[in-house]
């Protein structure tokens, strides 16, 4: 199975809930492989559509299993609350 990549997008609305997350899903990606620290990127400009993400961040997993189980694992899914408080105009996406 090749290499596949998480893009997640969004801007950061309580510091205090995006560090509780952070806390618990960088364990749970390192668990699955995800190459850590992510890549980084600051969005400048929204040239189309309705989303206006001031970040990207990019995870690359080595395949599409791995990705699809940290997602799904039961320390990730605990940390939701934290993430969705955390975080505004959020959106996670597997490519590659």
């Amino acid at each position: 199975m090749p290499k596949v990549s998480v893009i997640v997008s969004g801007n950061i609305q309580n510091q205090e809930k995006v560090d509780q997350y952070k806390s618990i899903a960088g364990s749970v990606m390192k668990k699955y492989d995800a190459t850590l620290p992510p890549k980084s990127y600051q969005v400048g400009e929204v040239f189309a559509g309705s989303a206006s993400p001031s970040f990207m961040l990019e995870i690359e997993f080595p395949n599409s299993d791995k990705a699809i189980a940290a997602f799904n694992d039961p320390d990730y899914v605990s940390a939701i609350d934290s993430r969705d408080e955390g975080f505004g105009d959020l959106s996670i996406f597997m490519v590659g």
